[in-house]
Protein backbone atom coordinates (compact mmCIF):
# COMPACT_ATOMS: atom_id res chain seq x y z
CA UNK A 1 0.00 0.00 0.00
CA UNK A 2 2.79 2.38 0.92
CA UNK A 3 4.82 1.74 -2.18
CA UNK A 4 1.77 2.29 -4.40
CA UNK A 5 1.04 5.63 -2.77
CA UNK A 6 4.61 6.84 -3.03
CA UNK A 7 4.83 5.75 -6.67
CA UNK A 8 1.66 7.73 -7.30
CA UNK A 9 3.07 10.82 -5.54
CA UNK A 10 6.39 10.56 -7.36
CA UNK A 11 4.79 10.20 -10.78
CA UNK A 12 2.45 13.11 -10.14
CA UNK A 13 5.30 15.36 -8.99
CA UNK A 14 7.30 14.52 -12.12
CA UNK A 15 4.54 16.01 -14.28
CA UNK A 16 3.23 18.67 -11.89
CA UNK A 17 6.10 21.06 -11.29
CA UNK A 18 7.41 21.41 -14.89
CA UNK A 19 3.99 22.62 -16.08
CA UNK A 20 3.85 25.52 -13.62
CA UNK A 21 6.26 27.46 -15.81
CA UNK A 22 4.32 26.71 -19.01
CA UNK A 23 2.62 30.11 -19.29
CA UNK A 24 5.01 32.33 -17.31
CA UNK A 25 7.76 31.93 -19.90
CA UNK A 26 5.45 32.65 -22.85
CA UNK A 27 3.57 35.74 -21.68
CA UNK A 28 5.82 38.32 -23.37
CA UNK A 29 5.71 36.46 -26.68
CA UNK A 30 2.00 35.79 -26.29
CA UNK A 31 1.22 39.47 -25.65
CA UNK A 32 3.06 40.47 -28.82
CA UNK A 33 1.48 37.86 -31.10
CA UNK A 34 -2.00 37.56 -29.64
CA UNK A 35 -4.84 38.91 -31.86
CA UNK A 36 -2.40 38.98 -34.79
CA UNK A 37 -1.34 35.37 -35.25
CA UNK A 38 -3.60 33.37 -32.94
CA UNK A 39 -6.38 33.66 -30.39
CA UNK A 40 -6.27 32.69 -26.71
CA UNK A 41 -8.05 29.41 -27.46
CA UNK A 42 -5.63 28.48 -30.24
CA UNK A 43 -2.64 29.27 -28.05
CA UNK A 44 -4.06 27.40 -25.06
CA UNK A 45 -5.19 24.36 -27.05
CA UNK A 46 -1.83 23.91 -28.76
CA UNK A 47 0.12 24.57 -25.55
CA UNK A 48 -1.83 22.09 -23.44
CA UNK A 49 -2.32 19.34 -26.00
CA UNK A 50 1.07 19.60 -27.66
CA UNK A 51 2.72 17.82 -24.74
CA UNK A 52 -0.06 15.43 -23.85
CA UNK A 53 1.58 12.47 -25.58
CA UNK A 54 4.63 12.92 -23.33
CA UNK A 55 2.40 13.37 -20.27
CA UNK A 56 0.93 9.95 -21.02
CA UNK A 57 3.95 7.99 -22.21
CA UNK A 58 6.43 9.23 -19.60
CA UNK A 59 4.47 7.88 -16.59
CA UNK A 60 3.89 4.62 -18.46
CA UNK A 61 7.59 4.18 -19.19
CA UNK A 62 8.51 4.83 -15.56
CA UNK A 63 5.68 2.81 -14.04
CA UNK A 64 5.86 -0.35 -16.17
CA UNK A 65 9.15 -1.79 -14.85
CA UNK A 66 8.35 -0.73 -11.28
CA UNK A 67 4.98 -2.49 -11.37
CA UNK A 68 6.47 -5.89 -12.10
CA UNK A 69 9.52 -5.38 -9.88
CA UNK A 70 7.53 -4.88 -6.67
CA UNK A 71 5.31 -7.93 -7.13
CA UNK A 72 1.86 -6.48 -7.71
CA UNK A 73 -0.85 -8.56 -9.37
CA UNK A 74 0.80 -10.26 -12.30
CA UNK A 75 -1.90 -10.10 -14.97
CA UNK A 76 -2.46 -7.83 -17.94
CA UNK A 77 -5.86 -6.53 -16.83
CA UNK A 78 -4.62 -5.41 -13.41
CA UNK A 79 -1.55 -3.78 -14.92
CA UNK A 80 -3.58 -1.97 -17.59
CA UNK A 81 -6.07 -0.62 -15.04
CA UNK A 82 -3.33 0.37 -12.62
CA UNK A 83 -1.30 2.11 -15.35
CA UNK A 84 -4.43 3.94 -16.54
CA UNK A 85 -5.03 5.16 -12.99
CA UNK A 86 -1.46 6.47 -12.74
CA UNK A 87 -1.76 8.24 -16.10
CA UNK A 88 -5.04 9.89 -15.08
CA UNK A 89 -3.50 11.02 -11.79
CA UNK A 90 -0.56 12.50 -13.70
CA UNK A 91 -2.95 14.31 -16.04
CA UNK A 92 -4.72 15.74 -12.98
CA UNK A 93 -1.37 16.89 -11.59
CA UNK A 94 -0.41 18.40 -14.95
CA UNK A 95 -3.73 20.21 -15.18
CA UNK A 96 -3.27 21.57 -11.66
CA UNK A 97 0.18 22.80 -12.67
CA UNK A 98 -1.32 24.60 -15.66
CA UNK A 99 -3.89 26.19 -13.37
CA UNK A 100 -1.27 27.59 -11.00
CA UNK A 101 0.89 28.60 -13.94
CA UNK A 102 -1.96 30.70 -15.28
CA UNK A 103 -2.57 32.37 -11.92
CA UNK A 104 0.94 33.64 -11.21
CA UNK A 105 3.37 35.80 -13.14
CA UNK A 106 6.49 34.40 -11.47
CA UNK A 107 7.70 30.82 -11.52
CA UNK A 108 9.08 31.14 -7.98
CA UNK A 109 5.70 32.29 -6.66
CA UNK A 110 3.99 29.43 -8.47
CA UNK A 111 6.33 26.83 -6.99
CA UNK A 112 5.85 28.26 -3.51
CA UNK A 113 2.06 28.29 -3.75
CA UNK A 114 2.02 24.80 -5.22
CA UNK A 115 4.09 23.46 -2.34
CA UNK A 116 1.55 24.92 0.09
CA UNK A 117 -1.42 23.42 -1.77
CA UNK A 118 -0.01 19.99 -2.62
CA UNK A 119 0.72 18.96 0.98
CA UNK A 120 -2.94 19.10 2.13
CA UNK A 121 -3.91 17.18 -1.00
CA UNK A 122 -1.38 14.49 -0.11
CA UNK A 123 -2.69 14.32 3.46
CA UNK A 124 -6.23 13.93 2.13
CA UNK A 125 -5.14 11.09 -0.14
CA UNK A 126 -6.03 8.42 2.40
CA UNK A 127 -2.64 6.91 3.17
CA UNK A 128 -0.91 9.17 5.68
CA UNK A 129 -4.07 9.71 7.72
CA UNK A 130 -7.03 7.37 7.80
CA UNK A 131 -10.29 9.05 6.85
CA UNK A 132 -11.76 8.26 10.29
CA UNK A 133 -8.85 10.08 11.93
CA UNK A 134 -9.23 13.35 10.02
CA UNK A 135 -10.82 16.10 12.15
CA UNK A 136 -14.30 17.04 10.98
CA UNK A 137 -13.19 20.55 9.98
CA UNK A 138 -10.59 19.06 7.59
CA UNK A 139 -12.77 16.31 6.13
CA UNK A 140 -13.24 18.37 2.95
CA UNK A 141 -9.61 17.60 2.04
CA UNK A 142 -10.66 14.05 1.30
CA UNK A 143 -13.05 15.13 -1.43
CA UNK A 144 -10.85 17.66 -3.25
CA UNK A 145 -7.74 15.46 -3.34
CA UNK A 146 -7.31 13.65 -6.65
CA UNK A 147 -4.70 11.51 -4.89
CA UNK A 148 -7.53 9.93 -2.89
CA UNK A 149 -9.37 8.71 -5.97
CA UNK A 150 -6.21 7.45 -7.68
CA UNK A 151 -4.95 5.72 -4.53
CA UNK A 152 -8.38 4.18 -3.98
CA UNK A 153 -8.39 2.63 -7.43
CA UNK A 154 -4.84 1.33 -7.15
CA UNK A 155 -5.75 -0.31 -3.83
CA UNK A 156 -8.94 -1.82 -5.27
CA UNK A 157 -7.02 -3.25 -8.23
CA UNK A 158 -4.44 -4.84 -5.95
CA UNK A 159 -6.49 -5.95 -2.94
CA UNK A 160 -10.09 -6.59 -4.00
CA UNK A 161 -11.02 -10.23 -3.18
CA UNK A 162 -7.34 -11.09 -2.76
CA UNK A 163 -6.39 -13.99 -0.49
CA UNK A 164 -3.62 -13.33 2.00
CA UNK A 165 -1.58 -16.42 2.82
CA UNK A 166 -0.38 -16.16 6.41
CA UNK A 167 1.61 -18.74 8.31
CA UNK A 168 0.72 -17.13 11.62
CA UNK A 169 -2.26 -15.10 12.78
CA UNK A 170 -2.89 -12.07 10.54
CA UNK A 171 -4.40 -8.79 11.64
CA UNK A 172 -6.00 -8.50 8.19
CA UNK A 173 -7.36 -11.78 6.86
CA UNK A 174 -7.84 -10.90 3.18
CA UNK A 175 -7.65 -8.12 0.64
CA UNK A 176 -11.12 -6.83 1.43
CA UNK A 177 -10.04 -6.35 5.05
CA UNK A 178 -7.16 -4.21 3.79
CA UNK A 179 -9.60 -2.03 1.86
CA UNK A 180 -11.82 -1.71 4.92
CA UNK A 181 -8.79 -0.74 7.01
CA UNK A 182 -8.12 2.19 4.65
CA UNK A 183 -11.86 3.00 4.39
CA UNK A 184 -11.88 2.33 0.66
CA UNK A 185 -15.16 1.23 -0.88
CA UNK A 186 -14.39 -1.44 -3.46
CA UNK A 187 -17.60 -0.54 -5.34
CA UNK A 188 -16.32 2.99 -6.09
CA UNK A 189 -13.91 1.91 -8.81
CA UNK A 190 -15.75 3.49 -11.75
CA UNK A 191 -16.67 6.54 -9.68
CA UNK A 192 -12.99 7.15 -8.90
CA UNK A 193 -12.14 7.02 -12.59
CA UNK A 194 -14.84 9.55 -13.40
CA UNK A 195 -13.62 11.83 -10.63
CA UNK A 196 -10.05 11.79 -11.95
CA UNK A 197 -11.27 12.70 -15.43
CA UNK A 198 -13.51 15.42 -13.98
CA UNK A 199 -10.68 16.96 -11.98
CA UNK A 200 -8.46 17.10 -15.05
CA UNK A 201 -11.17 18.68 -17.22
CA UNK A 202 -12.13 21.15 -14.49
CA UNK A 203 -8.55 22.33 -13.95
CA UNK A 204 -7.95 22.72 -17.69
CA UNK A 205 -11.22 24.53 -18.33
CA UNK A 206 -10.62 26.89 -15.41
CA UNK A 207 -7.11 27.58 -16.70
CA UNK A 208 -8.48 28.63 -20.08
CA UNK A 209 -10.91 31.14 -18.57
CA UNK A 210 -8.17 32.56 -16.33
CA UNK A 211 -5.95 33.08 -19.37
CA UNK A 212 -8.89 34.62 -21.22
CA UNK A 213 -9.49 37.04 -18.34
CA UNK A 214 -5.80 37.99 -18.05
CA UNK A 215 -5.59 38.53 -21.81
CA UNK A 216 -8.57 40.89 -21.75
CA UNK A 217 -6.86 42.88 -19.00
CA UNK A 218 -3.72 43.25 -21.14
CA UNK A 219 -5.60 45.41 -23.63
CA UNK A 220 -7.48 47.62 -21.16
Amino acid sequence: SGVMYFILINQAFNTLFPTIKAFCEDMILFKRENKILYSVFEYYFSKVNGDIIFQITTPLMLYTPIYFMIGLRNDIESFALSATTVVLACLCATSLGYLFGSLVSSIDVGLTLMSVVILPLMIGGGFFINVDSIPIYFIWLEYISFFKYAFGNMMIIEWKDKIINCKDVCFLQNGNDVLDFYNINKNNFNFNFYMLISFSLFFRTTTYFILKYKTNKLYK
